[in-house]
C-alpha cells in the first residue's frame, strides 16, 4: 500500500514541477515586455523550487515509512534522483538561461552565475548526506527494536564454514 502511495505521490511531484519548470523556461520567449517576463520567470522558477523542496520532504517521509516496514530504501534514492533531476533543472538550465535573457535584454546588471549552480550542488550533497544517515539510523533503530531478522531454512541448512574447519 505504501508503494502506491509514493509512486502517486512521485507521478503527481513530477507533473506538478515540470509544469512549474516549463511555464517558467516558456517566458523567456514572451514576446512581450522583459521587464514582465523577467519578473514572471523568476515567480514560476522560486515557486517550482519551493514546491521541488516540500515534495521531496514528503516523499522522503513515505520513504521513510516504506523503508520502516519493508527494510528497502529504494524510495529514499528515487526521492533523491527525482531531487536531483528537477533541482539541475531549475538552478542550473533554468537559472544560467534566465541569467542570459536578462543580460541580452537589459532587464538587469551583472546577475550571478554561479549562485544557481552552487546551491544545486551544494544542496544535492547536502542531501544525499541526509540519506544516507537516515537510512543508517533508521535501519539500526529498526534492529534495536524488532531484532535481527531470522535466518532462512537455507541459511540454517548450510554449515558454518568456521566451525567445520575447527573440528
Amino acid at each position: 500500500m505504501w508503494t502506491k502511495i509514493y509512486l502517486g505521490l512521485l507521478a503527481v511531484a513530477v507533473i506538478v514541477a515540470g509544469f512549474f519548470a516549463y511555464y517558467a523556461w516558456s517566458w523567456l520567449g514572451s514576446i512581450g515586455d522583459p521587464r514582465v517576463a523577467w519578473e514572471a520567470f523568476n515567480y514560476h522558477k522560486r515557486g517550482g523550487v519551493y514546491f521541488l523542496v516540500c515534495s521531496t520532504a514528503v516523499l522522503l517521509v513515505v520513504g521513510n515509512v516504506i523503508l520502516w516496514t519493508g527494510r528497502n530504501a529504494w524510495a529514499l534514492w528515487v526521492s533523491h534522483v527525482y531531487y536531483a533531476v528537477f533541482i539541475l533543472i531549475f538552478l542550473i538550465f533554468l537559472h544560467l538561461a534566465g541569467t542570459s535573457f536578462c543580460l541580452e535584454k537589459g532587464v538587469c546588471t551583472n546577475p550571478s552565475n554561479l549562485v544557481g549552480p552552487l546551491l544545486a550542488v551544494g544542496s544535492t550533497l547536502a542531501l544525499t548526506a541526509f540519506i544516507f544517515a537516515d537510512q543508517f539510523l533508521l535501519l539500526r533503530l529498526h534492529a534495536k527494536i524488532h531484532g535481527r531478522p531470522e535466518p532462512s531454512a537455507d541459511e540454517q541448512a548450510a554449515p558454518d564454514e568456521e566451525s567445520s574447519r575447527l573440528e
